[in-house]
C-alpha cells in the first residue's frame, strides 16, 4: 500500500504485479484505499503464482518462462487496458441461537461482518491438470 501511495500522483501510471491470483487480488483490493490522480491505474501481471488464472484469462500467459523482462515491460507499456467488474462485498450474519426472529433482529451485538473484494472474470479452467 505504501508503494501505491508513493506513485498516486504519477500521470499514466501502470502497475505490474509479480505474483499469482492471490497477489493480484490483494493489490486490486488495495486500490480503493489510494486516491490516484487519474483514477485506478491499469494493472498487468507477471504470472509467478501456481494458478495464474487471471493472467491467463487476460492474455498474459500461464507463467513466466524466463524471457527478458525488458520485453515483458514493453508489452505492458503497449498493452490496452481491459475493464472488468470488481465487487466490494460486505456480508452480515446474525447469531442463529436467538430464541425468535424478533430477538435476532433486535440483538445486533452478536452480528459478524465479513468484507472482501471480488474480481469478477470468467475462466472455465479447461487447461487445468489433475
Amino acid at each position: 500500500l505504501d508503494v501505491l501511495e508513493k506513485f498516486k500522483n504519477v500521470r499514466g501510471l501502470r502497475v505490474l504485479v509479480c505474483g499469482g491470483d492471490g497477489t493480484i487480488g490483494w493489490v486490486m483490493g488495495s486500490l480503493p484505499r489510494v486516491r490516484f490522480i487519474d483514477g485506478y491505474p491499469p494493472i498487468a501481471t507477471l504470472p509467478l503464482g501456481t494458478g495464474n488464472d487471471l493472467a491467463r484469462t487476460l492474455g498474459w500467459g500461464s507463467g513466466y518462462n524466463g524471457e527478458p523482462l525488458s520485453l515483458w515491460l514493453l508489452n505492458v507499456q503497449q498493452s490496452l487496458p481491459v475493464r472488468f467488474d470488481v465487487w466490494d462485498i460486505t456480508i452480515n450474519s446474525l447469531d442463529n441461537k436467538a430464541e425468535d426472529k424478533q430477538k435476532e433482529i433486535e440483538n445486533t451485538e452478536n452480528e459478524q461482518e465479513k468484507h472482501f473484494i471480488m474480481n469478477n472474470y470468467t475462466s472455465l479452467g479447461i487447461d487445468a491438470q489433475v
